[in-house]
């Protein structure tokens, strides 16, 4: 009986210490959310208050790192940042998260379906030459328009003086 009573009272002073270690750490949350064409939005919440981390994101295909930035934690443990890469054919990316002592904190991935890579497509909207090739457009248009013009009157003249 002795026995039993003592093993409980291990077991309630253990699960006492580990359970708060256990739901410090599943309140902490990474992840990637937004993708898009051109980046993709890093997140991150239940972390060291005002603490820079550092983020670096990697193409898993082919283990190259598609950019690197520092973010600051806000005074409530959190960051939310936006990460402008192209990301055209990747099918697959990870966030790895460290501290500044370069202690890995985290990571979060993110995966498309096989065989649909994110923005395989080239891009088919207006350009930044778009506006140039629509002027070119314009004036050609308008000398075709003036051609025209003065082949008629040059008909014309030529009709009534014969």
């Amino acid at each position: 009986m002795r026995v039993l009573r003592n093993l409980l009272i291990v077991a309630g002073v253990a699960a006492a210490v580990l359970l708060p270690a256990s739901a410090a750490s599943a309140a902490e949350h990474l992840g990637l959310h937004s993708m898009d064409c051109r980046g993709i939005t890093a997140h991150g919440e239940g972390l060291a208050a005002n603490t820079t981390l550092h983020l670096k994101l990697v193409d898993r295909d082919n283990n190259h790192t598609l950019l690197e930035r520092n973010v600051t934690t806000s005074a409530d443990g959190m960051f939310k940042t936006r990460l402008s890469v192209m990301l055209n054919g990747v099918l697959s990316i990870r966030m790895f998260v460290t501290d500044a002592a370069g202690g890995e904190v985290g990571y979060a991935d993110h995966t498309m379906e096989k065989g649909s890579p994110m923005c395989d497509l080239p891009f088919t909207g207006p350009g930044r030459g778009s506006l140039v090739l629509l002027g070119v457009a314009l004036a050609c248009l308008g000398s075709g328009i003036a051609a025209v013009m003065v082949g008629r009157k040059g008909r014309r003249v030529a009709r009534f003086s014969a």
